[in-house]
């Protein structure tokens, strides 16, 4: 429901938010897995895991949220001039 309303809030222009929403489920995924890594000693073994801080996350989220928003935005802007641009072809007049 709450998609639905966010939905026409945006007026569907975001169309790549979705793509971008995927990718950060993925990394939030990812994380706690990297994190575990850290408590099993896996320092000791080879190059161990890397650190991703807080900093890093937020940084991580913001862009990938605003890179398919800015695509969206683009796109919906290059759609309405291509649109637009079709309809100038004169009509007929009317008799």
């Amino acid at each position: 429901m709450v998609n639905l309303q966010l939905h026409f809030v945006i007026g569907g222009r975001l169309s790549y938010l979705g793509h971008g929403l995927a990718v950060i489920l993925g990394f939030i995924g990812a994380k706690p897995h990297v994190e575990a890594l850290h408590g099993s000693h896996i320092e000791e073994i080879k190059r161990g895991a890397p650190h991703i801080g807080i900093a890093t996350s937020l940084g991580f989220i913001v862009l990938t949220l605003a890179v398919p928003a800015v695509a969206s935005l683009l796109r919906s802007r290059n759609r309405k001039a291509a649109g637009t641009a079709s309809r100038k072809v004169p009509l007929p007049p009317n008799r």
